[in-house]
């Protein structure tokens, strides 16, 4: 499935590109999402944010991180300078996080986040308070792959990277966890949050990894405490697994969705002002319910 993206005419420069076959990033932010809010219209900080690269030199495959994050805070007692240090990324930062992230998409490099529709990319997107970087992060997230996406699209469910993490057998050297990471910005607790953030970006790249080469993603039952093993859907011409348009093409699943977030709830966002027109994948989510098609225009 071809998929068009509307997209900038001239893209920003990233700083530093490492060669890269995979991107993959993570976001913790000041606060979690509350269940009734919508992804994208709720003001949420970006505090830290992590990206890991798969390199795509033969033979010498290795995963680089670079890290943001606004300074930690001091183990001094509070006065009246620290009490006006910034504890969320600027958005002239978040603008270059994206610009690194768009550079990487410009080079080839294919973006992976996990369950980032709904959260990591329109948190980004608003947080940059700006148009351009906005719609780049609304074009890149139609094409990144995000496999908690495709199985909500395909089965209704998602999955945690904690349990697709222990599935795969991989090291969980979480500090904290991630529920607990919006309110650990202390002076105790920051560089655990930092910490987090960086190992969720790595075993996010090294599962999209695992699952393009088996074909397969598999994971820890929650309430079962069996391995349950996915094949992912891919692409029958390429052989990659579906991006985040192809998944909403997918059949619908037989079960109803035993969540609040939904297909059309996650990319809702999508379609808003900020980021429109961009719509490759729109005819395929209004069979989710109904879309705001007054405000997208479908690109051919």
């Amino acid at each position: 499935m071809a998929c068009t993206i509307a997209a900038p005419a001239t893209a920003p420069e990233a700083p530093q590109l490492w060669p890269a076959t995979l991107v993959a990033f993570d976001v913790e932010m000041d606060r979690l999402f509350a269940s009734d809010e919508i992804p994208g219209t709720v003001d949420i900080g970006v505090r830290v944010v992590s990206i890991a690269i798969l390199n795509s030199i033969p033979g010498q495959q290795r995963i680089q991180v670079q890290s943001w994050h606004p300074p930690l805070p001091s183990n001094l007692a509070a006065t009246a300078a620290t009490a006006t240090t910034a504890t969320t990324l600027a958005p002239a930062t978040v603008c270059s996080i994206i610009a690194t992230l768009w550079a990487y998409f410009q080079h080839g490099a294919r973006l992976v986040t996990w369950g980032g529709t709904a959260t990591d990319w329109p948190v980004l997107a608003r947080c940059a308070q700006h148009p351009t970087a906005a719609m780049q992060c609304a074009a890149m997230a139609q094409v990144a792959v995000d496999l908690p996406f495709t199985l909500l699209c395909q089965r209704g469910y998602m999955v945690g990277l904690e349990a697709a993490s222990r599935g795969a057998g991989l090291r969980n050297g979480k500090p904290i966890s991630s529920k607990a990471s919006a309110s650990a910005w202390t002076a105790d607790g920051a560089e655990s949050v930092v910490a987090l953030c960086v190992s969720d970006a790595i075993n996010t790249v090294t599962l999209l990894h695992m699952a393009q080469t088996h074909g397969m993603l598999q994971w820890v039952s929650g309430t079962s405490g069996r391995v349950v093993v996915w094949p992912v859907p891919r692409d029958s011409t390429s052989g990659a697994i579906f991006s985040v348009a192809q998944s909403l093409a997918l059949p619908l699943p037989h079960r109803r969705w035993d969540r609040a977030l939904t297909p059309l709830r996650a990319c809702a966002w999508l379609f808003s002002p900020d980021t429109a027109p961009k719509a490759d994948a729109f005819a395929a989510l209004a069979r989710f319910g109904s879309a705001p098609s007054s405000r997208v225009v479908a690109k051919s």
